[in-house]
This record gives structure tokens, sequence and C-alpha cells, in this order.
């Protein structure tokens, strides 16, 4: 940073001259660093629950979901739905996904969580509160696909 402030830098990156994004950058580290970096076990406790509840879920719907990756950036993979066996992963992941879209859960590169610090149990009350919903959609689209 003394380098940056004497315009001693000889990088031309992305934030070498975008002092907001060093300063947003360097506040983000400093938070996540405090108190050795509890905001990550915290944010681990709750997406652990969030992932527990959406697995199952899924499977009282007869999706049969695995969970990879560290719980505060994972995503899913769908193996297989009970009622049609024919229906390919990748397809059954698509249509999860769009479910949980249309219902105002967003997920990056449709099926990875990923956590935010600020995460708390109305959080996950809400996300929830639309699982039902969500699998219903994506069980009756699944219903009156062809495949």
């Amino acid at each position: 940073m003394d380098l940056y402030g004497t315009n001693k830098v000889t990088h031309g990156g992305t934030f070498n001259g975008y002092t907001l994004g060093l300063v947003a950058a360097n506040k983000t580290i400093d938070i996540l660093s405090r108190n050795n970096g509890e905001v990550y076990k915290h944010m681990e406790e709750h997406f652990s629950e969030l992932l527990a509840k959406f697995k199952e879920t899924a499977s009282n719907y007869g999706f049969s979901i695995d969970i990879h990756g560290h719980p505060t950036c994972s995503s899913f993979s769908c193996r297989k739905w009970e009622p049609n066996l024919h229906i390919p992963p990748d397809m059954l992941e698509t249509v999860l996904s769009r479910a949980m879209f249309d219902h105002g859960v967003l997920l990056s590169n449709t099926t990875t969580f990923y956590s935010n610090i600020a995460i708390c149990k109305d959080d996950i009350d809400l996300f929830c509160s639309r699982l039902d919903a969500i699998f219903e959609h994506s069980v009756n689209k699944l219903k009156n696909m062809k495949v």
C-alpha cells in the first residue's frame, strides 16, 4: 500500500487506478480478519444448517443430491429423481436451479451457493420457507417432461 500511495506501483493491474476499490478490499480483509476470523465460523455454521435443510427437503421430494465443497462456497449435484430415473442429472439440476431462481433463491453458476458475512437465522428461515415451493415447482415441471 505504501508503494501505491507514493506512485511507485509498476504493475498496470485492474485495481491500481481504482483507489475506492483498494480501500474497500483492504476494509474487507480487516473485517474478515477480526477475532481470528470468527466470521468464517459464523458463515460455516449458518450455511451448514442451510445446506442440510436443502438436502433433507430434496430427499423428501425424491431427489438424490450431493453437496460438494466447503459450506461457505459449495455446490450441489443432483444424481437422480426417484419417480423417473431416466431424466439426466444435468436436466434435473437445470430444472431445480431454475425453480430456485423463480422463487427468489439466486445461485452462482446455477448450482453454487456462496455465503456472506451478513447471513443470519432470518436468512436461513426465509430460504427454508421457500424450499417446498421450489421442489414442488421442480416436481411439476419434471412430471410434464417427455424423457
